[in-house]
């Protein structure tokens, strides 16, 4: 296959700029890679590890039972199913110091 000059000048171009090409997403996954890992690559010590910036917060889910929930505790006695009733009045100890 032969090429006129100015057919073969710009198939001289576009192999060089393929060329740039390969060889810049080449270096722009070297780099990439090397922020993912850290300095010393996959063998970065955790004590190391750069923190990401856009890690997502955790949120917490809430604590004790939802609400309108009716437990499943120990039920009040009724009065007439007592034997006794005692009332105690509350202990104040500001007057036994």
């Amino acid at each position: 296959m032969e090429f006129c000059e100015g057919c073969f000048e710009k198939q001289l171009n576009i192999d060089s700029l393929l060329e740039e090409n390969k060889r810049l997403k080449a270096r722009l996954i070297y780099q990439e890679r090397k922020e993912e890992d850290g300095f010393f690559g996959s063998g970065t010590p955790s004590a190391k590890i750069p923190v990401k910036s856009n890690t997502p917060l955790k949120i917490a889910k809430p604590k004790g039972a939802r609400p309108g929930h009716n437990g499943s505790g120990r039920e009040k006695i009724k009065q007439a199913d007592a034997d006794r009733i005692l009332d105690y009045s509350p202990i104040c100890f500001r007057q036994m110091s």
